[in-house]
């Protein structure tokens, strides 16, 4: 609001696309590439969760320290996100995709349990500052930026583990 971040601008941009036809990416099959959309999407989440704040209640939004707490959570959450995947490629990069399967797990596990936190925050952000369709819009917007493709965390928790406990140690 004090006009030191451009929050409005991409803000009303991820709006607009929310009011259009929603785009169907090609898949994309690269190492890690269903959790780049995803980074990708979480960063749309939270400019519409906070640019909707902050157009909703202006200078007031400083007041409401619920809203701001669960937009900072989804921030910090996306930023973890997006530090974990970059790490992993670059590490994959250096060591080879087949030496670091066990750190790409890891970042996959990240990544799909921060879409369901993401989720919730934007979630009870939106549902304490929006109403009537914009509320609508604004959830449908929250559940299309927090999707994820169906994955086994059960089976991908236990090869982790399986790696933590062959080495007695965490080998990380």
């Amino acid at each position: 609001m004090k006009g030191q971040l451009d929050l409005m601008g991409p803000a009303m941009q991820v709006a607009s696309e929310l009011m259009g036809i929603p785009d169907m990416p090609e898949p994309d099959d690269s190492l890690l590439g269903e959790e780049k959309r995803m980074v990708a999407n979480f960063k749309k989440a939270v400019l519409m969760a906070a640019g909707g704040a902050a157009q909703k209640l202006g200078l007031a939004l400083g007041d409401e320290q619920e809203i701001v707490m669960r937009i900072s959570d989804m921030v910090i959450d996306t930023y973890l996100a997006e530090s974990v995947l970059l790490r992993t490629l670059k590490l994959a990069s250096m060591k080879g995709d087949a030496n670091v399967k066990e750190q790409i797990t890891m970042a996959q596990i990240y990544i799909h349990d921060a879409a369901d936190r993401i989720a919730k925050n934007a979630k009870e952000a939106v549902n304490a500052f929006a109403e009537g369709d914009e509320r609508q819009a604004m959830l449908m917007g929250a559940k299309r930026f927090t999707k994820s493709a169906p994955f086994n965390s059960k089976n991908a928790r236990r090869l982790v583990a399986a790696k933590l406990i062959a080495g007695g140690k965490n080998p990380f």
